[in-house]
């Protein structure tokens, strides 16, 4: 049947894949609606796991008015339910779960995370991604600020705003010896006087973190959480370290560091509350005088700082040789019931306290060491001591905290006056990430608390489609596909009861155009038809190759 059908052999037919994106631009409304994707608000929002696990899972699905009125957000959407998804999939030991990288960019250990009590999701359907979004495709702008996404699946801030939201010098507050963020502590908020033990790495060692009756509050609408002290709880958090070296690393002598930490005060201390303080019961052996040994525990009263709250509200810093003691005392009072963000460092011989961003205090480090090696007063390693770290309380629990701690920060140089505004403006949120991105998802989910309540503007990425462009090679001999199928040249042939070709139109003469070539399967389906611009006449003399081209 060459003047119907031509079979195709497979060396005339070339399949090449490739990737197309498809821009995807998505506005937002007033009320933070899309028709390009999905807005969800995810929140820790029960006071117990119990609560969620064995009232909310069938509570939920039966519609009970407690849990639409208190945890549904406007779009009846369930915001315990989606953070719990959220935290089980991608952010609970991700760095043991492989499959929590979700494609798109570099390995799982580049990728920042932290969820906190709140999160914002933004979900694009496949039907507007495909595969998942471009990696370093996504653009977003908001009231106030600009996110982008590294390629790592990070989101970064890239511009700053009215909000105080800004771009960070430093991207991830390098040479940070410690740091204790409170915001994952969700699950402990409203449960009571709780023991927690954790350790917190630097470089080849990790500092034991054990809060001692400490409970955990949710402070503000953001969603922050904060690690609480009750004197009467004489809650305590005890920062050990595994050993000797490691202690004396913590004593910072002769070199530049910074403390920063959140504080809300219940109420001002009687006399002295402590927020830092490197002083603990060490332990000697001595021998009497009959030979026996005997063991002695006594806290030395030399140490390199100690931070504390007097009955004022003023911030005291502080530190000892036993002989000598430097004490700067801030200009600014802390009151009960107001957060304060301050830094206390150490600049070359300058000690400073920063209150919200603002110098309030500063004096000359008598101790520090200078260049040769040679001080007028007491030497700086006379200071030292190898006892562990007490926040919030001393030791004995005897000088305790009444109120809240939002993070605590050590760096072991002193922050530039940017970082220090930074983490004033930011709530001590460390470098310029505020989320993640899942590209083979679609899912965006913002985790900085100044980031979950911040209305959406606009936002732009390219989503990703694997396809196939086939060409199709089909040839025509000089005689082939000779027959019209044209009306105008058929008439009735009432001898045969058919229609037929009239006779001056088959003669090796005629030669129609092509207009319209169709490709079929094995079993005569048609699968794609191509129409030419201009008909094309065939050659009586050589071959006629038409390539037809298609993606899939």
């Amino acid at each position: 049947m060459s003047g119907i059908y031509k079979s195709l052999t497979p060396k005339d037919i070339r399949s090449t894949s490739f990737r197309a994106h498809k821009s995807v631009v998505a506005t937002f409304d007033g009320s933070e609606v899309s028709t390009e994707c999905t807005v969800y608000q995810a929140e820790h929002s029960l006071s117990s796991s119990y609560q969620f696990t064995r009232q909310g899972i069938t509570n939920i699905d039966n519609g009970n008015s407690y849990y639409t009125n208190q945890f549904a957000t406007t779009n009846g959407y369930y915001k315990t339910a989606v953070h719990a998804q959220l935290d089980h999939l991608f952010y609970k030991e991700y760095l043991s779960n492989n499959k929590a990288t979700f494609g798109g960019g570099a390995p799982i250990t580049l990728q920042y995370r932290d969820l906190g009590y709140k999160a914002r999701v933004i979900s694009f359907g496949t039907l507007k991604v495909g595969e998942g979004i471009l990696p370093e495709s996504l653009q977003i702008t908001a009231s106030g600020y600009k996110v982008q996404d590294d390629h790592n699946g990070n989101l970064i801030f890239v511009g700053a705003g009215s909000n105080g939201i800004t771009n960070y010098d430093a991207a991830d507050y390098d040479n940070t010896m410690m740091s204790l963020t409170f915001g994952r502590y969700y699950k402990y908020v409203d449960q009571g006087v709780v023991q927690v033990k954790e350790s917190v790495p630097y470089g080849s060692y990790k500092l034991h973190t054990v809060y001692n009756n400490n409970s955990f509050q949710v402070l503000d609408t953001s969603g922050s959480v904060g690690v609480v002290f009750t004197p009467a709880n004489t809650s305590s958090i005890q920062l050990n370290a595994p050993n000797n070296e490691f202690r004396t690393i913590y004593n910072l002598l002769n070199r530049d560091y910074a403390i920063a930490f959140r504080v809300k005060l219940a109420n001002l201390p009687t006399t002295t509350a402590i927020v830092l303080s490197k002083q603990d019961q060490v332990t000697d052996f001595a021998v009497n005088l009959d030979g026996s040994l005997f063991v002695e525990k006594n806290a030395p009263t030399q140490h390199p700082y100690k931070i504390s709250i007097n009955s004022s509200g003023n911030v005291i810093f502080s530190k000892s040789d036993t002989v000598t003691t430097l004490t700067l005392t801030s200009t600014t009072t802390l009151s009960a019931g107001t957060l304060y963000d301050i830094v206390v460092q150490r600049q070359g011989t300058t000690l400073s306290i920063y209150i919200n961003g603002t110098l309030s205090g500063t004096t000359t480090d008598t101790f520090f060491n200078n260049v040769s090696g040679t001080n007028a007063g007491s030497k700086e390693q006379d200071c030292g001591n190898n006892c562990n770290l007490y926040v919030g309380n001393n030791y004995n629990n005897t000088l305790p905290l009444d109120g809240t701690l939002t993070y605590f920060h050590m760096f072991d140089r002193s922050l530039t006056s940017n970082e220090i505004t930074n983490l004033y403006e930011n709530w001590g949120w460390l470098g310029n990430y505020c989320g993640n991105i899942y590209y083979n998802l679609g899912l965006i989910v913002f985790t900085h608390p100044k980031l979950v309540n911040a209305a959406l503007t606009n936002i732009k990425l390219k989503g990703t489609v694997s396809l196939r462009e086939v060409e199709t090679y089909c040839t025509v001999g000089p005689g082939d596909f000779n027959v019209t199928y044209n009306r105008s040249v058929h008439y009735w042939n009432p001898v045969h009861n058919q229609y037929e070709v009239d006779s001056k139109f088959t003669g090796s003469y005629f030669r129609p155009y092509v207009t319209t070539v169709g490709l079929y399967n094995d079993n005569n389906e048609l699968l794609a038809v191509a129409k030419l611009s201009t008909p094309i006449q065939t050659s009586r003399k050589t071959d006629t190759t038409f390539v037809v081209r298609f993606d899939y």
